[in-house]
């Protein structure tokens, strides 16, 4: 195993615990990826050198103590299972430093106060969408908006509340619809109302509002993957806000729901009235 520079303050037990800690996690690595494919290709993307000292950080302040299979695999990250010190279940999402699209990722960056700094470079601007996506979590979160309580963030790896039963996070919308219309009509308006919430409690507009991110928890619907969420005096704000509200009257009316005409929506929203 490669040898590393420990602080000198560390007594020899928690050097010893801390190689353990890295040997199981080198391993673990090893077996995410055979979970889901052999090419080596991938473990790098991945798991690169800076992402790997990032988890080895994690591990020695206690935040993860494990890390198992993978939950979800996107272009741009990969979500994770993790135990913390406590033995409590995380979620781990790896945004990939090799895989970022600049055109994607842009629009909503760009107008954003709290990032007008970053540099063009990709590891830069993967370090600022994770970090994007951590505030906006706690914008959100704290409006009392069921989302994923978000935990920690270290550059390209975010740490966030873990919402499932055993090892099975909960469907999405997409994957699992509302059982009968009177559970339509209910998830309708919850999340409608928490599209007014976010917009004037948090000053938030999530900007990739969909079925495809929102889980459905017998019923009760959970807002995730805030990363794209721009700020409400962002300049595209009222663009992203009536997509959203056209992408959930889009699927709620398949439902066999009446939905509220978009404009209205949207006034009401952002007016209150």
């Amino acid at each position: 195993m490669t040898k590393y520079n420990y602080n000198n303050e560390l007594d020899e037990r928690k050097r010893k615990r801390l190689d353990h800690k890295l040997k199981l996690v080198e391993k673990r690595d090893r077996l995410l990826i055979k979970d889901r494919t052999s090419d080596r290709a991938v473990f790098e993307e991945v798991f690169d050198k800076s992402t790997l000292m990032i988890l080895y950080t994690l591990l020695n302040l206690g935040i993860v103590e494990q890390i198992f299979g993978v939950l979800k695999s996107g272009k741009e990250s990969r979500i994770y299972r993790g135990v913390d010190s406590e033995g409590t279940v995380v979620v781990l999402k790896i945004y990939l430093t090799v895989a970022i699209e600049f055109k994607r990722m842009l629009p909503y960056i760009q107008g954003d106060p709290r990032f007008k700094h970053i540099k063009r470079s990709k590891r830069s601007l993967v370090y600022a969408w994770a970090q994007k996506e951590f505030k906006n979590l706690q914008r959100a979160y704290a409006a009392g908006i069921y989302v994923p309580k978000p935990i920690h963030v270290k550059k390209n790896v975010l740490i966030m509340e873990f919402i499932g039963e055993g090892d099975i996070p909960v469907p999405t919308l997409k994957d699992k619809p509302p059982k009968n219309l009177t559970t339509a009509r209910r998830m309708y308006k919850e999340l409608v109302r928490n599209v007014k919430i976010l917009y004037q409690k948090a000053g938030l507009v999530h900007g990739d509002l969909s079925e495809y991110n929102i889980m459905n928890k017998d019923g009760v619907p959970i807002i995730f993957d805030m990363s794209q969420a721009v700020l409400v005096d962002h300049p595209k704000a009222e663009e992203f806000l009536l997509r959203d509200l056209n992408n959930l009257n889009r699927f709620f009316k398949r439902t066999g729901i009446q939905v509220k005409e978009t404009k209205k929506l949207y006034k009401w929203v952002t007016k209150g009235k």
